[in-house]
């Protein structure tokens, strides 16, 4: 077992030295694989619903998720943590014994940044659309009294708390007082900086209300759409919350009918940990639960929060 782990450790160690690789080249690949920048796909902007680019277009999420509030080491380092539970997972399985597992126990592990990125990207997301829609009715508000956009922004900046919108809204108020005159370029420039759909409609009738001030009505309409979609979603959350427990339940009981089988009849263990069938079996399993948690958290998402690249 201890001869395994060691030549393994000498295999990655011998790739490194006769590739010449280094930490930096394969951040910077494994990046490139998983959010698809710089490929000639992304720069001819062809785009394919294949399960490759459902994961590059959630991790693409994550990265603007904690860049729009300044945690892009957080994300690099959570990166970084994958692969090396992934490692961890690959030692595990040669620690018990069974190379079957190696697919299985990585897929797991490194997984488990993943899974930890992920939900705290979800709680940012949901504050981010719950703080952007009260601060938009605020706008709206000022907007029909003052005729005036930037001041409408200006004027209620003091009330917004989330300090990543309120990064992104005093920009637009500067850009518009004191760097371009063309306060529709600057409203095209705010609309791709929020990627929610309800967002980008809403600078959309902006753009139409610094032509005609009698559109500004239409604007209640896509607060009350946001409105829908915040209540939906958390609808959505509560009643799918039972549906995710129960999954996770079901998993942790098969996980633990291993210890069960143990104490209950060690010969059935033995089957199961050391013969060839039953080191199958068991990988099979491992696949299946990491495969089946990944699916499950591709599928269960909240509905109209973000829009693609060219809404």
């Amino acid at each position: 077992m201890i001869i395994n782990i060691i030549s393994f450790a000498l295999i990655c160690i011998s790739v490194f030295i006769i590739l010449k690789l280094n930490a930096k080249d394969i951040f910077a690949s494994s990046y490139t694989a998983l959010t698809g920048k710089g490929t000639l796909r992304s720069r001819t902007n062809v785009k394919e619903k294949s399960f490759t680019y459902k994961i590059r277009e959630k991790f693409g999420f994550y990265e603007y998720i904690l860049s729009l509030y300044g945690l892009s080491g957080l994300y690099k380092t959570l990166i970084v943590l994958s692969f090396v539970f992934a490692i961890v997972g690959v030692i595990t399985a040669i620690i018990c014994n069974n190379l079957f597992l190696i697919i299985g126990l990585s897929i797991i592990f490194a997984y488990i940044p993943i899974f930890i990125l992920d939900r705290i990207c979800k709680k940012k997301e949901e504050k981010l659309f719950s703080d952007l829609e009260a601060f938009l009715y605020l706008v709206y508000s000022s907007y029909t009294r003052t005729y005036d956009i930037i001041t409408s922004f200006e004027f209620n900046l003091p009330h917004l708390k989330n300090k990543a919108l309120k990064n992104v809204f005093s920009e637009f108020v500067f850009e518009c007082r004191g760097v371009s005159a063309d306060v529709k370029k600057s409203v095209y420039s705010l609309r791709s900086k929020i990627r929610f759909d309800s967002f980008s409609r809403f600078c959309d009738f902006i753009s139409d209300t610094l032509n005609d001030k009698s559109e500004i009505s239409r604007l209640s309409l896509i607060l009350r759409d946001m409105s829908y979609i915040r209540k939906n979603n958390e609808k959505m959350k509560s009643s799918l919350k039972g549906m995710k427990t129960e999954f996770y339940m079901i998993s942790s009981l098969l996980i633990l009918n291993y210890p069960i089988i143990y104490v209950l009849n060690k010969d059935w263990f033995f089957v199961l940990w050391n013969t060839l069938t039953g080191k199958i079996f068991t990988s099979v399993i491992a696949v299946y639960l990491a495969f089946s948690c990944i699916y499950l958290d591709m599928k269960v998402k909240n509905t109209g929060y973000r829009r693609g690249d060219n809404a």
